[in-house]
């Protein structure tokens, strides 16, 4: 729970290019003291907190032919105390770009969905049943809205993914074969014209207690052709289609309000957003400047063969003037410790264009990457802290390493 909260309204996004600025030091840029020895250092408490909105694009091109570029897919369903309920519906496309002539001659007796695993969330013993649809109109999945449901047909076929299985394969069953009349050689161009993709779904009412994250770059379409006699072997072709375009459908509930702690959640449109007051240090040449944040690992522990985890990255975007999101840097999230320093020379050329009165940004926010989406949650120390003590972190801290003698 925030204690200043206030939600602020979705705006678009932009790369931050930053203006040629003077470093009053020359030197510097990448070191920074230790917070609680050195002098020259001025450490500055945000004085607001708050929710803000952004987009969540959770559509790309898993191939990388398109922009953004989402290479990750999630299917499931499961309960959390924590981070609340989670529904995820799988869309995906694939494209006849092999150049293969395997089938002009010899008919399709199989076609499967070969999904690679790359990340399990909740139950990582469990099972996931379902559903597979054909989508039935164009789409394009680049910006979708997380809540958006394509047109799909009937029900085609059922099956089971376990979340232990590191390459999940299921079977279209042999009606689809012959509405599309794959049984027929030289019939894969026509099919692809008109195929517009699958949706994977768990069966209404189900819940699965796992979500499954595949990597869509590595995932296909598969076709296997009939059995034939090779030099007296006996074969079958099986020709591998690249997914094409992926979009992942997200139904969640509210995540639990924890004390002092914004759960920041992968997937999902509220970030943190923050300000600094830093009026009286106008004008102030600075060799460095860092933002940290404090991190609570143990509000969001699992026990065994439950997977709940941290993101490895996050993003810092500035919002202008203009309204415009800009992205300002990227920053690891460590493996162990309870802080995130952000670090850069692009953040303290940025700082010190502000304090110069070249730059003016509204607030700076705290966010996960685009890509690879996901379903991990950062929990953020925002405790009340009028006067930032070294040593002793709460809430986001501007740390400022000034240039020559102690401010």
């Amino acid at each position: 729970m925030l204690p200043t909260l206030r939600r602020l309204p979705l705006l678009a996004g932009c790369v931050l290019a930053f203006a040629a600025c003077q470093d009053p030091s020359g030197v510097g840029l990448t070191l920074i003291g230790d917070e609680t020895t050195d002098p020259n250092t001025r450490l500055v408490a945000t004085d607001s907190l708050f929710a803000s909105e952004q987009t969540e694009p959770t559509g790309g091109f898993a191939d990388g032919s398109g922009s953004p570029v989402q290479t990750r897919l999630l299917f499931g369903a499961f309960t959390d105390d924590i981070l609340g309920d989670t529904r995820a519906t799988a869309y995906l496309d694939a494209r006849n770009a092999t150049g293969s002539s395997a089938f002009e001659e010899r008919a399709v007796e199989q076609v499967q969905v070969e999904l690679v695993r790359s990340i399990v969330y909740g139950d990582t013993l469990g099972t996931v049943p379902v559903e597979i649809r054909e989508v039935t109109a164009s789409w394009n999945p680049e910006g979708l809205p997380t809540d958006t449901t394509l047109t799909t047909g009937d029900l085609l076929a059922t099956g089971t993914v376990s979340a232990q299985d590191s390459v999940v394969t299921l079977d279209l069953p042999q009606s689809f074969i012959d509405a599309n009349d794959l049984a027929v050689g030289d019939s894969i161009p026509a099919f692809f014209q008109d195929f517009e993709g699958f949706q994977l779904t768990v069966p209404d009412g189900s819940m699965s207690n796992a979500v499954v994250g595949f990597n869509a770059a590595a995932s296909h379409l598969v076709f296997i052709g009939e059995e034939y006699d090779d030099d007296g072997d006996t074969v079958r072709d099986t020709v591998r289609y690249d997914l094409v375009e992926v979009y992942t459908a997200l139904a969640r509930t509210e995540a639990d309000e924890v004390t002092d702690r914004f759960l920041l959640r992968d997937g999902d449109s509220d970030v943190l957003g923050f300000r600094f007051n830093v009026d009286d240090l106008t004008s102030l040449p600075i060799a460095n400047a860092s933002i940290r944040i404090p991190i609570d690992r143990a509000a969001v522990e699992t026990p065994d063969g439950f997977n709940r985890p941290l993101p490895t990255i996050v993003t810092l975007f500035a919002m202008l003037d203009d309204g415009t999101r800009a992205v300002v840097l990227e920053a690891n999230v460590p493996a162990s410790g309870d802080v995130i320093t952000i670090q850069d020379r692009d953040l303290t050329v940025l700082m010190q264009s502000i304090l110069l009165g070249r730059q003016s940004i509204q607030y700076l926010e705290i966010g996960h990457p685009p890509s690879p989406l996901g379903l991990s949650v950062l929990p953020i120390l925002v405790e009340e802290e009028a006067t930032p003590t070294p040593g002793s972190l709460r809430r986001p801290r501007l740390s400022i390493l000034t240039v020559g003698s102690p401010a």
